[in-house]
């Protein structure tokens, strides 16, 4: 199959996860949608293993970025790329057999430039009973739609336009995983970008879904704690490029005092859920104070 004629690329990103690769590359061998529209693009930013797995499963473009960073990755990846259409899944996901073939039919009909659906949790082992599915869920609802200014998806379920990401730059590389050290906010970030531009539409369908893989250690206080302390960081880094904002970290501390005060009137049981939910926003003014700080 000649690149040049796929209707949409598969970009997958990974790092030292050869296991999960190769089950999120049998997922796209699974697809309905015929092989001659879709090409495969892994891009190995660990160790090597990956573009190993990524060539014997026959991707189509297989790329070693030594340099770390997930936002970085996933750049080189979709300029590798020939296709119109970039479908974004990541290494520990697992695409349901339609999802490509359900994401140009939405793109097809919508005019819009992005599609996503729900990112379901798929726990590597049974998660404490206290932990609810909906902090690994990531969904718009039960029904299709165009999301509203503000709102964005995930980069393990998103589709976008070729030219699209190409005109707001591509992802911010200051955001993002990083060689396993975690941080968020590269998605939103691009949303951000894609909001500034006229008529703008991206299109959500329950339709369309990808199962995330959810090992132990994020079924955990900690972890949940430490990813709400990451997005108040890229959320800070995100307003203020650049520079220090002594000011916002001011009223960051001043916040995070006042939600801790409420998080005690309303300790509860399960303490894990009380202090997922509760000091959840506490972690993430923290987060934007560490952010202003930078």
């Amino acid at each position: 199959m000649a690149a040049s004629v796929s209707d949409v690329a598969a970009v997958v990103c990974t790092w030292n996860r050869p296991g999960l690769l190769r089950l999120a590359l049998d997922s796209l061998a699974g697809q309905t949608l015929s092989r001659d529209r879709f090409e495969v693009v892994v891009v190995d930013n660990g160790d090597g293993s990956g573009a190993d797995v990524a060539r014997s499963a026959g991707a189509e473009v297989v790329l070693e970025v030594p340099e770390p960073g997930l936002s970085r990755a996933r750049n080189v990846g979709w300029r590798a790329a020939s296709a119109p259409w970039l479908a974004f899944l990541d290494d520990d996901a697992v695409a349901n057999p339609d999802w490509l073939e359900v994401g140009l039919e939405l793109l097809g009909r919508s005019s819009a430039v992005a599609a996503g659906g729900p990112i379901v949790p798929l726990y590597d082992e049974q998660p404490p009973t206290w932990f609810r599915d909906e902090y690994e869920l990531r969904t718009w609802g039960d029904h299709d739609r165009l999301l509203i200014h503000g709102e964005s998806f995930s980069a393990s379920n998103l589709f976008l336009a070729r030219e699209t990401l190409n005109a707001v730059g591509g992802f911010d590389a200051r955001l993002g995983m990083n060689a396993g050290r975690l941080a968020v906010g590269e998605e939103t970030a691009l949303f951000g970008q894609l909001w500034q531009r006229p008529d703008v539409r991206a299109v959500y369908s329950p339709r369309l879904v990808v199962r995330h893989r959810v090992p132990s250690r994020k079924t955990t206080v900690a972890y949940q704690l430490r990813r709400a302390a990451a997005a108040g960081e890229a959320w800070a880094l995100r307003v203020a490029p650049g520079r220090r904002d002594l000011v916002r970290a001011a009223r960051d501390a001043v916040v995070a005092a006042g939600l801790a005060g409420r998080a005690v009137l309303r300790l509860r049981r399960p303490w894990q859920q009380w202090a997922v939910e509760e000091l959840g926003p506490v972690a993430g003014r923290l987060g934007s104070l560490r952010g202003a700080l930078r």
